[in-house]
Order: C-alpha cells, then structure tokens, then sequence
C-alpha cells in the first residue's frame, strides 16, 4: 500500500512539474529587443515601416571603459594549489558607450550606442571608415528605434551584436545615458 502511494505521489509530482514547464513554454514574455540572426524578417519589417534619419559616425562622443580580467584555468578543488601558477589567462573586457544627438520633427534628442567587446582605437576605425549609418524610428512611436550597426557584426566577425530593435522610456532616458556613460 504505502509503495503504490509514493509512485502515485511521484506520478502526480512528474505530471505537475511537465505541466509547469509546459506553461512556461507557452508565457508570452514581452521582448524589448529583437536580438540575432533569427528576426533579421522583423527588422527588415520595421526599417520598411519607419523614418529613417542618417546619423554621422564621426560625431558620436565616445567614453571607453577597459576591465583587466583573469580566468583561470583549473578545477575549483585545485584553486588553493594553483592559484599562484601559471594557469591563468589575462584579458581585456572592452565598454563602450557613445551619444549620437539627431533631429527629428523639429525637436533634438539623443540616443544611446552600446559598443562593448570592441577595443577603443578598433571601434573607432570602424566608425572613421563607415562614416553613416541609419537611426530607424516608428512613425508612431519615437520611443521604439533601431540603429543600424550591421557594419559592426561584419567588422568583427560576428563578436559584436546588435542590439536590434530598442523600445526606450523617454522618461528616464536622459538619467539611463547619464549613469550609463558617467558612471
């Protein structure tokens, strides 16, 4: 008897659990940025659909953040031993935030370029040697945008990702550049 209740408890546990991962699966969680490869289709869409406003790459103003890392190369057990060998391996984790101000129906703003993974004097080049690209704004909506760096994808063999299309609290957005690049 008390067999036959511990596998109808751990049938109904299995079958709870295969429920809630199948209701996770079906959650539709709102998507603040159209990020990959895979809807190249929703950004033709929207490029299609929105004003385009041509931005000049030589006059975004650039901060640059360089963080000297350290991963090291053993298994967690060996870290008290081997933390002062030669297993561990260096690098460089680049951030880089730039303001481009435009125009649009009379009234000046700003928008926010995240440019991380990228050396400062590499990004620089790129956007010396690309000279414009394309802001894409919603005819409706000011606040959803897209800023075409595809050069950049291309440039660095596909490290960098695009941000896609950016859905910005007007707001708050002065403060978020501000912490953003200042802070």
């Amino acid at each position: 008897m008390e067999n036959q209740l511990f596998f109808y408890g751990l049938f109904s546990a299995i079958l709870g659990f295969l429920y809630f991962i199948y209701r996770i699966g079906k959650t539709k969680i709102p998507s603040f940025n159209f990020l990959g490869n895979g809807n190249r289709s929703l950004i033709k869409k929207f490029i299609e659909n929105a004003d385009r406003i041509p931005i000049d790459l030589n006059k975004v103003e650039f901060r640059h953040q360089v963080n000297e890392k350290e991963s090291f190369d053993f298994k967690p057990y060996e870290r008290d031993i081997l933390l002062e060998s030669n297993k561990s391996k260096k690098y460089s984790e680049y951030k880089n935030r730039g303001i481009i101000k435009f125009t649009y129906k009379n009234q000046e703003y700003k928008h926010l370029i995240y440019a991380d993974g990228i050396p400062e004097k590499s990004l620089l080049t790129y956007f010396y040697l690309q000279k414009e690209t394309y802001l894409y704004i919603d005819k409706e909506n000011i606040s959803k945008r897209y800023l075409d760096l595809s050069f950049l994808t291309e440039a660095t063999n596909g490290k960098f990702q695009n941000r896609g299309i950016e859905f910005i609290d007007l707001d708050t957005y002065d403060l978020k550049i501000k912490h953003s690049i200042y802070g």
